[in-house]
């Protein structure tokens, strides 16, 4: 082992220089570039925080998980790379080196060099240098100015941003720009990327359109809304209503947007349609959609449409729900006379979920089909999603808001407000949901964002109210504050927001083909920022709900606050004034993309 001395601009750092194999994390970035096993581990006091590395421009994105670096550390991978830019989060942010210097031969050259009497190299070859820690030459249009930025860390920056993309994260001060915010006290975080929304334009516009959705969205941090094919009309199932909902959404919408179709046979024409457009994916039930526009798919039709789902390139959402163990438990239910809230959650049991999720699976796996699994209830089903991963499945899943806060003590209080399927069910599964949710088994949480107009959940019978709970304006304050009750001390302010930020943001953008336009806080991504207040506790209020629809959380108290979001460095929210700004919410195309 070699102890090195690395001198960046006017800071010093103590590095360990190993002599073995490189982690096999490594194995994606190996492919690329051309690197040496060995490590060097760089050290030097300041804050305590560290920030996985990766060559993003060449579209690698990989994080240490085997050597687990200390606070304070930073894993550089050297070897024959003529440049590299390496992210620190104390002092400036980057610097670019002739990385090979760092290797082995630094030490042997140092001796060499000596030996003669030469003046040693610079550590970081001629071309190093603190980028950010000079003055940025290029006036900015804004400046979000003392923020802590959560993307990949977490550190102090100025946030600059020209013509709607992020242009530089610079140290405090070292730009000008035409105009500033001043963010003093709060983290900047990526906005949240809502995969899962029902804003129903065109067609049932008075249920939620996108001009409330939107604004409902955008009071809650989220800045980009995947909106499923259904309940708008005409559903989402073939290019012509693909762009009529487009058309909608670009008219009134005030975040960005990307559109699910629909899969309701293994039709090639209208799925070739949807892919051509940029669908981000296709949707399908497995049991009744409770619209009649928009049929389920029957079991023998599963695997064919997921193939040709597959062949388009289009990843596909299930509701899976098994409709014969629905209409069965549903006649127990009713034949005894039930028809309030309990009688809901029990006439659909965790194992419908179970079942409907194995099966999709099991399809998905025989016709190659990615799919991703909306709106996970019930804890058990996510057992099936594991053993579907280690049979090489290429399968997601999602839990909503709703699961993670409420219980079926709720749901009996609340009634139809709370109505969704599948059920909210009680407090030992919804638990049993967080636990699964800080140990990586569930991808990401959505919204689930459906409601209706008022008279629709009016029924006395359970089963006759319209079942959708709305949420998109309290997805980013209720996962924030259960993630601060249920992860206890494990996580500090910084990490807590990095765990949602990744959950909420970076995760399905990365699922849906959106990173790094969206879901990060990088240069040249667009400048999609939330500023965010992490200690701030309080009520949402009648007055401040958003939504067309009953909002169940109103009256419900969080933890940590939306203060301002924008999305591409426009203000689309702002908690201390009303914001005007007219509808410029643009269509985001899904790229297919390989990670799962």
């Amino acid at each position: 082992m070699t102890m090195l001395r690395i001198t960046a601009g006017p800071f010093t750092f103590r590095a360990r220089l190993e002599e073995k194999d490189a982690p096999k994390t490594c194995a994606a970035v190996r492919k690329l570039l051309p690197l040496r096993s060995k490590l060097v581990h760089c050290r030097w006091s300041g804050e305590s925080t560290w920030v996985p590395m990766g060559e993003k421009r060449l579209g690698v994105d990989f994080e240490n998980h085997t050597s687990h670096p200390a606070p304070g550390q930073v894993l550089v991978y050297p070897g024959g790379i003529s440049e590299m830019e390496i992210l620190f989060p104390y002092g400036a942010t980057m610097f670019s080196s002739k990385v090979g210097q760092l290797a082995g031969n630094h030490d042997r050259r140092r001796r060499k060099r000596a030996a003669r009497g030469d003046r040693p190299a610079h550590a970081l070859g001629r071309r190093a240098g603190l980028h950010h820690h000079r003055r940025v030459s290029d006036r900015a249009d804004l400046a979000i100015r003392g923020a802590i930025v959560i993307s990949d860390g977490a550190y102090p920056r100025d946030v600059l941003i020209r013509e709607g993309r992020i242009s530089a994260l610079v140290e405090a001060g070292a730009a000008s720009a035409a105009h500033e915010i001043d963010a003093r006290g709060l983290l900047a975080l990526p906005g949240m990327v809502d995969a899962h929304v029902h804003f129903n334009e065109p067609g049932r516009t008075d249920w939620e359109g996108w001009s409330t959705g939107s604004r409902a969205a955008a009071a809650g941090g989220t800045t980009t809304v995947l909106d499923m094919p259904l309940n708008s009309v005409p559903p989402v199932l073939d290019g012509a209503s693909f762009d009529m909902k487009k058309a909608a959404a670009e008219n009134a919408s005030i975040v960005d947007f990307g559109l699910w179709g629909g899969l309701v046979d293994a039709d090639p024409a209208s799925l070739g349609e949807l892919a051509e457009r940029g669908a981000v994916g296709v949707k399908a039930f497995l049991c009744d959609s409770g619209v009649a526009e928009f049929p389920a798919l029957h079991e023998q039709d599963l695997v064919p449409a997921l193939r040709a789902a597959a062949d388009a390139g289009l990843v596909v959402a299930l509701h899976c729900e098994d409709e014969t163990l629905v209409r069965e438990a549903t006649a127990r239910v009713r034949g005894g006379g039930r028809h309030d809230a309990a009688a809901w959650v029990q006439s659909r049991p965790p194992l419908v979920e179970v079942r409907a999720v194995a099966a999709a699976c099991a399809a998905a796996r025989e016709a190659g089909a990615r799919i991703h699994i909306v709106h996970v209830s019930a804890i058990e089903a996510l057992g099936a999603v594991g053993a579907a991963r280690e049979m090489g499945t290429d399968v997601t899943v999602e839990t909503c808001p709703h699961y993670l806060t409420f219980d079926d003590d709720d749901l009996a209080r609340h009634g139809a407000a709370l109505k969704c399927a599948p059920p909210i069910r009680d407090a030992r599964n919804r638990d049993g949901l967080w636990r699964a949710m800080l140990q990586g088994k569930i991808d990401f949480v959505a919204s689930d964002h459906s409601p209706c107009s008022r008279e629709l959940k009016a029924p006395g019978d359970i089963f006759g109210a319209w079942g959708g709970v709305a949420g998109a304006q309290s997805l980013l304050s209720a996962v924030f504050s259960g993630v601060a009750t249920h992860a206890g001390g494990a996580l500090d302010m910084r990490k807590l927001a990095g765990f949602v930020v990744w959950r909420l943001a970076a995760r399905p953008a990365k699922r849906f083909g959106l990173w790094p336009r969206k879901g990060t806080i990088s240069q040249g991504s667009d400048a999609d920022i939330v500023l965010f207040d992490p200690d701030r506790e309080w009520t949402l209020d009648g007055a401040g709900s958003q939504t067309r629809g009953i909002d169940p959380y109103v009256g419900r108290s969080f933890r940590g606050k939306v203060v301002r979001t924008l999305v591409r460095g426009r203000t689309v929210y702002n908690e201390r004034e009303p914001v005007t700004n007219p509808a410029r919410g643009r269509f985001i195309r899904g790229e297919e993309v390989a990670e799962g």
